[in-house]
């Protein structure tokens, strides 16, 4: 778990700004279970998000029922919360965009026991 978990936070501090350069996934094997595996869709990289608007989240999820949606402004430094426990759908209507400006920002969807992706946006 501790690998695990060094593995994410490395992950967190490779990204440097909110243009997405690469499509990320990761993927935890548990021998118990089935392979976790959620990639965010959108935003792909990129995007500019109006404060106080509305923008659809989208992911795809396997090996898991529920997940969480958190954003970070402050290049994964810090994390708030979207959504604490979301249906796997794949999509979530985020509303509203918080008001703070930034050009460090990231979209993070997890499991609720915690595997996660990440985007920049």
């Amino acid at each position: 778990m501790r690998r695990q978990i060094f593995i994410l936070i490395t992950a967190l501090i490779i990204f440097s700004s909110c243009k997405l350069k690469d499509d990320t996934s990761t993927s935890i094997v548990d021998p118990t279970t089935t392979v976790t595996k959620i990639t965010v869709v959108a935003p792909n990289g990129g995007e500019s998000l109006s404060e106080g608007s509305s923008y659809q989240v989208q992911w795809t999820g396997t090996g898991t029922a529920l997940v969480k949606i958190q954003y970070s402004f402050d290049n994964g430094s810090s994390w708030g919360l979207v959504i604490d426990s979301l249906k796997n759908t794949g999509v979530y209507s985020w509303f509203p965009v918080p008001n703070t400006i930034s050009n460090q920002c990231r979209i993070r969807v997890s499991s609720v026991d915690g595997i996660s992706s990440m985007i920049l946006i």
